[in-house]
């Protein structure tokens, strides 16, 4: 049998009479990751937009990532990581922070890895296995290691991201999107990211 443990529990505090204000006009106040997006947003971890949006819904790419969790971890530095070769053929080295110097950092950090093929793909689409994978990643040490015999509970996630759901599950970095459901090729959200950051920074304190 599987041994059942619960995430870690969430304080909820009463619904304030006056709600505050968004720094960002398609995030309200009532949003489900309103207070994660406005802490990746205060630590420069994530940003908006010049027309004062974050677009929460929105896709992220490989190399956002690649770059918010270096950021998270402290793992950037304003020197450009140059190097004889690139690590990833289609991420040369192009004089600019993004997305090379980040997607460096963050291939020298070991939160992200290649394709297969040599090339990193920075501009596709992360599915939430992948986004497991980069997170569980940069978390390291900071992770509590689920018992043997935990099981998050989903029946669809592939072989090669499974022990990263483990841990991003047991330490209540993800849920399923549906009982049962991870969706690990389904594409994570802007908002779906900051609120796994936002978790991230308080496990790594």
């Amino acid at each position: 049998p599987t041994t059942t443990v619960k995430p870690p529990q969430t304080t909820t505090t009463s619904t304030p009479t006056t709600l505050p204000a968004s720094p960002f006009i398609d995030v309200p106040a009532t949003h489900f990751a309103f207070e994660a997006i406005c802490n990746v947003a205060a630590c420069g971890i994530m940003t908006g937009f010049q027309d004062g949006s974050f677009r929460p819904e929105d896709e992220v790419k490989r190399a956002q990532v690649a770059k918010s969790l270096v950021l998270a971890v402290g793992g950037h530095t304003e020197a450009l990581e140059v190097r004889g070769s690139p690590t990833f053929s289609d991420v040369p080295c192009d004089g600019l922070a993004y997305p090379y110097d980040y997607v460096e950092e963050a291939a020298a950090l070991g939160i992200v890895q290649g394709v297969g093929d040599g090339r990193f793909k920075p501009y596709d689409d992360v599915t939430r296995a992948q986004f497991a994978l980069m997170v569980v990643r940069a978390g390291g040490d900071a992770l509590r290691r689920p018992p043997v015999d935990y099981s998050p509970g989903f029946s669809d996630v592939p072989a090669y991201a499974a022990e990263a759901v483990r841990v991003a599950c047991f330490n209540g970095l993800f849920s399923g999107v549906a009982p049962g459901v991870f969706g690990p090729h389904e594409l994570a959200s802007r908002a779906q990211v900051a609120k796994v950051i936002s978790v991230l920074l308080v496990l790594m304190k």
